[in-house]
């Protein structure tokens, strides 16, 4: 078709064509008549090589420019390890895929390539655990349903609420049709919210929507001319950015033509190479906004970075790449939601390994089971410590209640004949002044029983002596109890219990004896 248009119709220039794979022989063959060929697509990395296409300006967007879109929010996020998921049997999808590698390589990034046949009925979640043993960044090159498929199996593998995966979709702009598909996460059927919340694990690299009042109007100019002159309507359908880009290669090749025609030389119209070059390295503005075109014929696009609003269900910008700013620009009012609850981005490499089998991970897990068991030990030993230490106390007090040091041999109280006096009543009043303050349980014990009082010497040293008169002592617990506290408290200004003599039918309390008390 282009042959019979330059040999019958001998043209000058070529607008379009648009598809990649028809531009390819039109461009070379351009090449050989010298004639400028410009389009509003073409966005096949290959024509960015103008030694194969001297002769072709391009006015929509460079696919090779999309490494430079993602390479700067890689480098936002210091992500390096990244995959490429793309179907081989999809145009586009396989086109840009090839095209992100060579172009990410340029950056320094060497993505892992995942090829997938979309005939074939493809295992969408055999080919995500696959992914996941290499990378954490996922891009995904695949037409609408088939992203639509990767994100729910993500969402079914964990993917999502880990929050440790972060994957990319490219819709440069709403085109419905078997083109690039239907990107929304939305379709009506069951699943529709799961879809939903595996989509905020998602950027979404889009051009740069022209606002202007020029493109509305544009806009609907278009839709009126469409349904007039080709009875075609758009219904619900945008006009699409593909539309204004070919609008604005008819202008530059309108500026160039009309600088040439006022140039003394007019050659240069039929001097292909030379009149494509001038209409390299020029900005204009155009109905998509302001038009860079660099000095290798390429348009310098601006693309948005989107995230998806959880409160809306809808895409909204985050960030963007612009054409005369290539870097991440965030939006000042917006931020990233990220994945899993998470508010910082996932880390480039999982704390554990893609594959969970990071050896440093390994000793700071068995670091911190260590802690966990040595922490346990500690506790077990303290409590056995404690339990041993209150035994011992137990024990030892146990021991101290039987020790009977408090019996002394009868035959050892000395009475003596010339100083002895004994009378019978109730217990003198010291001794019950001091045994009283001592243990009133053992008073208790002993009330009711008769005394006899006396003096005596025990061991070269004067006691004080009262008898009980009982012939038995009943060494219950609690009496043992008492004799060990009156024996074991205080006895200033009182008598001290020396001991209690026992012989059958004889019991007798000893004191020592004190001179205060006369």
């Amino acid at each position: 078709m282009v042959a019979d248009l330059y040999y019958r119709y001998n043209i000058d220039a070529l607008l379009g064509p648009a598809c990649p794979y028809a531009l390819d022989p039109v461009a070379r063959l351009a090449n050989y008549w010298n004639i400028p060929v410009i389009t509003g697509l073409g966005d096949g990395g290959m024509f960015k090589n103008k030694t194969s296409y001297p002769t072709l300006t391009r006015l929509a967007y460079c696919q090779c420019r999309l490494r430079k879109v993602l390479g700067s929010v890689f480098e936002e996020f210091h992500w390096t390890d990244v995959a490429i998921v793309y179907d081989i049997n999809d145009v586009h999808s396989e086109v840009l895929g090839s095209t992100l590698k060579v172009g990410l390589q340029k950056q320094k990034i060497y993505p892992y390539m995942f090829p997938y046949y979309g005939k074939d009925d493809p295992d969408f979640t055999a080919i995500m655990k696959e992914v996941a043993m290499v990378t954490r960044v996922i891009v995904l090159v695949t037409p609408g349903d088939s992203v639509r498929k990767f994100m729910l199996s993500a969402l079914d593998l964990g993917f999502i609420a880990s929050g440790e995966f972060v994957f990319f979709d490219i819709h440069l702009f709403p085109f419905p049709g078997k083109y690039w598909g239907n990107h929304d996460w939305q379709r009506g059927d069951s699943r529709d919210q799961d879809a939903r919340k595996a989509y905020e694990a998602m950027f979404r690299i889009s051009l740069q929507v022209p606002t202007s009042a020029e493109w509305m109007n544009f806009t609907e100019e278009v839709k009126l001319k469409a349904w007039q002159m080709y009875n075609f309507s758009f219904h619900d359908e945008e006009v699409n950015f593909f539309i204004g880009a070919f609008h604005d290669a008819v202008l530059l090749y309108g500026m160039a033509l009309n600088e040439s025609l006022n140039n003394i030389d007019h050659s240069i119209i039929k001097d292909g190479y030379t009149f494509t070059r001038s209409m390299w390295n020029r900005t204009f503005q155009g109905v998509t906004g302001s038009v860079i075109i660099d000095d290798n014929g390429d348009r310098e696009t601006s693309y948005s970075i989107l995230d998806l609003d959880p409160n809306t269900g809808e895409f909204h910008v985050i960030a963007n790449f612009f054409g005369d700013r290539q870097w991440y620009n965030p939006v000042p009012t917006k931020t990233v939601h990220w994945a899993g609850d998470r508010t910082v981005p996932p880390l480039n490499t999982p704390k554990c390994g893609f594959q969970g089998d990071n050896q440093e991970c390994f000793k700071n897990d068995y670091s911190t089971k260590l802690t966990y068991v040595i922490a346990a030990i500690s506790t077990i030993l303290f409590i056995i410590l404690s339990a041993a230490i209150i035994l011992f106390r137990h024990l030892k007090k146990e021991r101290d209640l039987q020790n009977m040091a408090w019996m002394i041999r009868y035959d050892d109280i000395n009475f003596h004949a010339d100083g002895y006096s004994m009378s019978v009543g109730s217990v003198p009043s010291y001794i019950d002044s001091s045994m009283s303050q001592r243990s009133s349980r053992f008073n208790a014990d002993l009330a009711g029983i008769q005394w006899l009082a006396g003096f005596a010497t025990y061991m070269g040293s004067p006691v004080s002596v009262t008898m009980v008169r009982q012939k038995k002592l009943d060494l219950t617990r609690n009496v043992l109890k008492e004799l060990q506290q009156v024996r074991s408290m205080p006895h200033e200004n009182l008598t001290r219990l020396i001991g209690v003599g026992v012989e059958p039918n004889k019991i007798c309390i000893v004191h020592e004896f004190c001179m205060r008390m006369y």
